[in-house]
């Protein structure tokens, strides 16, 4: 393998098609400044390795969750392997410049690996899809905390993780990503009321869904209520068993449950030492994979909510609006106790909370 691996990297130096290969391997990252964290026991942490391990295995615990997804509920249904096309897309589609993985692999070497011998490339990629496989070692992320403005530094909470994932593992990521969002969107899986991450909407499209209620609301001369509601930590909080659950009530295709099954098995992070710290909740923050996740969660909440004229709920990501209308504002009060129930009912089912700091009512 690592007589295989110096050849081929031989050869992208002979050829050469980018004039010349820079920066391979990047500097280490520059170390952000963390504050002692208070821990468990109320004590605080000696130093900065101490403070960014304890931050990391926080948000990326090891918890009891040993749900395995039943290939055979899932539709075997045939599907292409991986193109060129699709591979050449994704790889033209990543930021360039950016910082590597643990590895040190840039997006300008791997690309020029594609450029070398794309079907060596493609083919690697498809032997994962055909096995449902995700390396290991595509599973590794570096992480880089970024303090929470106007936030306590000594709350482990108030880092904001950041993966840096390894190139390749981005480029299977995105192509898994692609084909799960083309499923989803050509089922019309998607509740029509979540606007983010989703091809054609934006944040204007959501502005205007609230716009639209408010104006509707006016001729009726009614009066609008609107609540907006964070999901506290949502991305770092979703459970891979619920997942797994929602991909076989959907019925992904098999291809795609099996890679997405392995997607999630043996993901960890590195500690200050360099080894690797196991974990088995959230998705990767930095992942293309990871919204889309969410979505499938976030679907459970509005599907909840059949068509009322009185009443809107709508999502762009993890962020959620309640619009209500009324006669008048006292009726507020009891027309939203049916609406707040159905939320905490979703939340308590995916063990997940919202944020009162972000919680605002006009």
């Amino acid at each position: 393998m690592e007589e295989c691996s110096k050849e081929f990297l031989l050869r992208i130096t002979q050829k050469n098609s980018f004039c010349k290969i820079k920066n391979v391997i990047k500097v280490k990252k520059s170390e952000i400044k963390i504050d002692q964290i208070v821990k468990e026991d109320g004590e605080l942490t000696r130093d900065y390795k101490e403070s960014r391990d304890f931050i990391i295995r926080k948000h990326f615990p090891l918890i009891d969750d040993h749900y395995e997804l039943t290939e055979e509920e899932l539709p075997d249904i045939e599907e292409y392997k991986f193109t060129k096309q699709e591979i050449e897309n994704s790889i033209k589609g990543m930021k360039r410049g950016g910082a590597p993985g643990y590895n040190g692999w840039t997006t300008e070497l791997v690309e020029e690996c594609y450029f070398t011998d794309s079907e060596w490339f493609t083919q690697v990629l498809n032997t994962c899809f055909i096995n449902g496989f995700f390396p290991e070692n595509w599973k590794t992320a570096e992480v880089i905390l970024i303090p929470k403005e106007g936030t306590d530094l000594k709350d482990y909470k108030s880092y904001r993780p950041i993966c840096l994932l390894t190139i390749w593992g981005k480029i299977l990521d995105k192509l898994i990503a692609n084909r799960l969002t083309y499923f989803l969107e050509e089922n019309q899986i998607l509740n029509n009321n979540q606007y983010g991450f989703r091809k054609y909407n934006s944040t204007i499209s959501a502005l205007q869904g609230v716009t639209e209620f408010i104006g509707e609301s006016k001729a009726l001369n009614k009066v609008t209520c609107m609540v907006s509601l964070d999901t506290e930590n949502a991305f770092n909080s979703v459970r891979w068993s619920n997942i797994k659950q929602l991909l076989e009530k959907y019925k992904v295709p098999r291809y795609l449950g099996r890679l997405l099954n392995d997607f999630s098995k043996d993901r960890s992070v590195l500690l200050t030492d360099g080894t690797r710290w196991i974990y088995n909740q959230g998705v990767p923050q930095g992942s293309c994979l990871g919204p889309i996740m969410w979505l499938l969660v976030a679907n459970e909440l509005l599907n909840y909510f059949e068509f009322d004229e009185n009443h809107r709920i709508q999502a762009f990501a993890d962020d959620i609006i309640i619009l209500m209308r009324a006669a008048a504002s006292y009726h507020f009060v009891n027309n939203s106790q049916d609406i707040m129930k159905k939320l905490e009912n979703w939340a308590a089912k995916f063990r997940l909370k919202f944020s009162k700091r972000k919680t605002k009512y006009t």
